[in-house]
């Protein structure tokens, strides 16, 4: 092989034209994209109903659920009348003091709102019956229905099944007692009425002491609720379908 001397013009022109030689880079490690958060979709609730917190069931919590599904579940409205000389729609036969009779300022100590509120909990059995909510059932009902819950007109019960749907009303009345020197006896009745049928399902007394503290109330309405769950589950299950 013959080599021939080249200019170093020559020489720069060709070395120009050779293609660029690079060392290779480490190429970046493929990186896979984070998969997005998982979405999170909270059950639809009707706000029409109580949701409550989880709490511990009560005695007869099971058998009413049972006796409930067996009844078709109705929706239930619980009401407080709010005058202590109110009446039921179903009287009960007892003997109230008068006003003037008693002390009011004991009387009113009683959270009538939070009476209803814990009541309304206890009965839903954590959101699987369908309760309505206190402030859902008071904003459809009227004056006149207010009025009518009072003094114990049973024509209030179809206008609630046809504004709200309510197959049980749950009516509730305070009758002060006996007066002591520091304390007022008091009752809380309750009474569970078909809306269709005007039939009693339930009526229980729960006793309580006035003034009361909200932990007193809260075992009180407890206590309430497990009786009125006991006698609702038996007349269900005398009734099926009803």
């Amino acid at each position: 092989m013959i080599w021939l001397p080249m200019r170093k013009t020559s020489l720069a022109l060709f070395l120009l034209c050779l293609p660029a030689c690079q060392a290779p880079t480490a190429s970046a490690p493929a990186t896979s994209a984070s998969p997005p958060p998982p979405v999170t979709v909270a059950p639809r609730r009707d706000e029409a109903f109580v949701y409550p917190a989880s709490m511990a069931p009560l005695p007869n919590q099971q058998n009413f659920q049972l006796a409930y599904a067996l009844a078709r579940a109705p929706r239930i409205a619980v009401y407080v009348n709010r005058e202590l000389d109110g009446h039921l729609i179903v009287p009960v036969s007892i003997h109230v003091l008068s006003a003037g009779e008693y002390d009011p300022a004991a009387a009113q100590s009683l959270d009538l709102s939070a009476l209803e509120n814990d009541l309304s909990d206890f009965l839903s059995c954590q959101g699987t019956v369908r309760v309505m909510t206190p402030q859902f059932l008071a904003a459809h009902m009227t004056p006149q229905d207010v009025q009518d819950l009072a003094d114990g007109n049973p024509r209030v019960l179809s206008d609630l099944q046809d504004r709200t749907g309510a197959g049980i009303l749950i009516q509730l009345q305070v009758y002060p007692m006996q007066q002591n020197d520091s304390t007022l006896d008091a009752v809380i009745v309750a009474e569970a009425l078909d809306t269709q049928t005007l039939r009693q399902i339930a009526s229980v007394q729960q006793p309580v002491s006035l003034p009361i503290g909200s932990t007193e109330l809260y075992e009180s309405c407890r206590s309430l609720a497990d009786e009125l769950m006991k006698q609702m589950a038996k007349t269900w299950n005398a009734t099926p379908g009803r």
